[in-house]
């Protein structure tokens, strides 16, 4: 495996002061790279200078952006359910790759999106709006050479055999998939736990069944991810805890992973400051899982 990228989920802050202090703090702990996230796009929608001086920012510490993560919620997920909505959710999001393609980054994740929240609409329709609206955003990721990264997450419409439908209805090199351990673990585990996250929204998007539990999640992305956002749980709830702290086969993921022929980075998506994990010890976990 070629040595990849090691980025870290940031806990974003509006406040410079409180911003710089924690960059300091990782760089001084040996992190190198952070994800632009969905709170730092949605600011440079409102202040596009901002990116300027963000990258100001990340250089004072030796540090730059290698991923992104798209703006995400029900009105913005590519399954949205208002029609009239289409035409400006896919300007949205052609911003959002090109302010990712500003900052030379190449890999986007975006969110397919859950179906609990209107459970009259069927599957099929909710994959058709998927279609529908990953055509009218491909060929900016194309002209922009970012790759579109589709997360698997633990509703219906987030399956690995939904994105790998997606995937097959487009080839292009700039679909990709972004693995989510913890989302993965959640599909996995989940069984263990009767009224965990994956069981809940399944019932309430109004599955007659329960969850299709499946322990091969990563082994059917494989050959499509791109991105990774690596986390621990123990399947009952997506917490974001430190590796090892939950019940995820670490030694497989790292294994697979390794031979993973798209994959650009390794992403951190460790909740720290919700868990209060200092940075050295989660810098010191990754770099020891990856060395």
């Amino acid at each position: 495996m070629k040595k990849l990228p090691l980025t870290f989920w940031f806990q974003f802050s509006d406040n410079e002061l409180a911003r710089r202090m924690m960059l300091c703090d990782m760089a001084a702990n040996g992190a190198e790279h952070i994800v632009l996230s969905e709170n730092m796009i949605s600011r440079i929608i409102r202040d596009p200078e901002w990116a300027d001086n963000m990258l100001k920012e990340l250089e004072a510490f030796n540090m730059s952006f290698v991923d992104a993560h798209s703006p995400f919620g029900n009105s913005l997920d590519l399954n949205n359910p208002y029609p009239e909505d289409f035409a400006i959710l896919a300007l949205r999001h052609r911003l959002h790759i090109k302010i990712a393609a500003y900052l030379n980054i190449d890999t986007i994740t975006m969110h397919v999106g859950n179906n609990h929240f209107c459970p009259e609409i069927p599957l099929n329709v909710h994959i058709e709006r998927m279609e529908r609206l990953l055509d009218a955003i491909l060929p900016t990721a194309e002209q922009c050479k970012v790759i579109v990264a589709l997360e698997n997450c633990w509703t219906p419409t987030n399956t690995a055999d939904v994105l790998l439908q997606l995937k097959a209805k487009f080839p292009t090199d700039y679909l990709g998939f972004c693995y989510d351990s913890g989302h993965a673990n959640i599909m996995d585990k989940g069984r263990y736990h009767g009224e965990g996250n994956a069981t809940w929204y399944w019932r309430n998007a109004g599955m007659e069944i329960l969850p299709v539990w499946d322990d091969q999640i990563l082994e059917k992305m494989l050959p499509h991810i791109v991105s990774c956002h690596l986390h621990d749980n123990t399947g009952m709830g997506d917490r974001h805890d430190l590796p090892g702290t939950g019940n995820l086969d670490w030694d497989k993921i790292v294994r697979l992973l390794k031979t993973a022929p798209r994959l650009r980075s390794i992403q951190s998506e460790v909740a720290y400051s919700r868990h209060g994990i200092a940075m050295k010890p989660l810098v010191e976990k990754f770099k020891t899982l990856f060395a």
